[in-house]
């Protein structure tokens, strides 16, 4: 019997490509997107989220199972956020499992 084997870094891209065409929708509550980055509570004016922005959200989101300076404004992104942390924490404990397993 084999394992299945989950490549976080594919989860991590497709959750990045997801969050990042997703918060150019912006939810009525907010303009500026479903994010609060810390450039946008210093009012740096013309800045906008890059590539390296949603890669960094995803990368803590996926290792740390939580976002650590960036919150979450809307319901479907925090619904988003719970998703991809639970597939991070059981991807974590099967490979655990398997490695106990292997002893």
């Amino acid at each position: 019997m084999t394992a299945i084997s989950i490549d976080p870094r594919l989860w991590t891209r497709l959750h990045l490509l997801l969050i990042a065409h997703c918060s150019r929708l912006c939810p009525p509550q907010h303009e500026s997107g479903a994010f609060l980055f810390p450039q946008m509570q210093m009012r740096m004016l013309g800045w906008k989220p890059g590539f390296v922005d949603y890669l960094f959200l995803a990368f803590n989101t996926s290792t740390a199972f939580s976002p650590t300076d960036v919150p979450v404004l809307s319901r479907w992104a925090k619904v988003m956020m719970m998703v991809q942390s639970s597939i991070s924490l059981g991807t974590v404990v099967i490979l655990a499992g398997r490695a106990v397993n292997i002893l």
